[in-house]
């Protein structure tokens, strides 16, 4: 078993030697395996138990042997206390899943350990896949359980129930018997008490067949992911705080759907999203949320970019230089400069004469009525909409515009242009200096 377990490590390149790994560890059978073998191995480990308080004594007794165990092996150990009544509302076990590897992910980074390893195994992939198939999964669900995964690593992925049952036996290590996994309560046990021994009695090359064809689908998946990104990466481009997809490759296309969507799976769209993502293509300004991503249509491409926390300000504020302002996005910095033979315009920033107006100048957002006179176009007004649009400015672009207003006119939209009213001229002895210095919102 030892031998197997170090060659699975190696062949799927877990972690590197003598890398410290945290264990997580419940008492049960397969777990205390997994804690044995990473002993035996003299691989350094820290072990983690969560304490779910959902079997009363049972739960405590549980707590108590892998603090004793870890204590008789000179073993760090950790504990979690889950307030049970987070469980009130939702899936138990989805809910717990989401706790515990919150928990073990900063716990990691916390003690230093490299990886967080759990004691999953053959027999748990062949029940995922089954539960997931019963759901309507697609082949991300179907193909098993990954032996790493991002932080996480599963070293016994190589055994099934019976290897790890034998080892425990041989080698007399102590766990606990968890009685929630004898009840049929739990789609999970029903699966692992019924629906695979039936199918396991019905074939004998069922047992192998099941973890074959997952296997299979694992490298289709595999497949299909590579030819996406193929297909896709000349339509897609990735910049340093947003990515924009041309939707374009939609159009007569049978698999438009299926490609968006696969395109999509990073940043956690679903399937319904990306069928109403191509119905509104062609429209400016319609938005879908993620966990983590916003998405923007506009014009035939589609904007994504991380959520992120707004700054609050209380508009308007009023501007009397020199001072600095910080948006979402980037910071305004104004200036009051001479105008002298030496002036030079620099690339970011706006230049409008004083001796047009008084200050504080009042710095807000742009409204769908405004109008000004840009700069160039002989004293015309035009709709500030109508500039934004003209510039193709997206709609989470036009988040952030701002405009300076004296007296009713607007004077310039920072970044942009400056209006007619404000030109420099020879007449002009002090200029007012907008720069504009965008910033990362990693």
């Amino acid at each position: 078993m030892l031998g197997k377990f170090l060659s699975y490590i190696k062949e799927e390149n877990l972690f590197t030697e003598n890398e410290k790994i945290l264990l997580a560890v419940s008492g049960g059978m397969d777990s205390m395996a997994m804690v044995t073998l990473f002993l035996q191995a003299k691989i350094p480990i820290g072990v983690a138990h969560i304490h779910h308080h959902l079997r009363g004594a049972e739960s405590d007794g549980d707590a108590e042997f892998i603090k004793k165990y870890c204590a008789e092996k000179k073993i760090p150990f950790y504990i979690f206390h889950i307030d049970p009544g987070q469980f009130a509302s939702g899936n138990v076990h989805d809910t717990a899943r989401k706790i515990r590897y919150e928990w073990l992910n900063k716990l990691a980074i916390e003690e230093k350990f490299g990886y967080v390893a759990t004691a999953h195994h053959k027999d748990d992939v062949a029940e995922t896949c089954i539960i997931h198939l019963m759901r309507g999964s697609g082949l991300d669900g179907l193909d098993g359980i990954a032996s790493k995964q991002n932080n996480i690593i599963r070293p016994m992925l190589y055994a099934d129930r019976n290897d790890i049952l034998h080892f425990v036996e041989k080698n007399n290590i102590p766990y606990r018997e968890d009685s929630s996994n004898l009840a049929d309560k739990y789609m999970r046990n029903k699966i692992r008490h019924h629906v695979l021994p039936a199918m396991y009695a019905s074939d004998q090359r069922s047992k192998e067949g099941i973890l074959l064809s997952i296997n299979h689908l694992k490298k289709s998946n595999q497949l299909l992911q590579f030819l996406v990104h193929e297909y896709t990466k000349s339509r897609i481009n990735k910049q340093e705080n947003q990515t924009t997809i041309d939707l374009s490759f939609i159009e007569n296309n049978d698999v438009g759907h299926e490609l968006l969507y696969q395109a999509l799976k990073p940043y956690g769209f679903n399937g319904e999203q990306s069928t109403d993502m191509i119905l509104h293509r062609s429209s400016t300004g319609n938005r879908y949320f993620s966990s983590h991503f916003e998405a923007l249509t506009n014009r035939n491409t589609l904007i994504i970019r991380p959520k992120k926390d707004q700054i609050t300000h209380e508009w308007p504020v009023y501007i009397k230089p020199p001072m600095e302002f910080k948006m979402d996005d980037y910071t305004l910095q104004f200036d009051l400069i001479p105008n002298e033979v030496s002036f030079v315009f620099e690339p970011n920033s706006l230049y409008l004469s004083t001796d047009k107006f008084t200050f504080p100048l009042m710095l807000r957002h742009w409204k769908s009525g405004d109008t000004f006179t840009p700069l160039g176009m002989q004293g015309k007004s035009q709709k500030v909409k109508d500039f934004l649009i003209n510039h193709k400015i997206s709609g989470f672009d036009k988040e952030n515009i701002v405009v300076l207003e004296h007296k009713g006119d607007i004077l310039a939209i920072p970044g942009y242009r400056i209006s007619e009213l404000v030109r420099i001229d020879k007449e002009t002895k002090t200029i007012l200096k907008v720069s504009i210095k965008k910033y990362s919102t990693d």
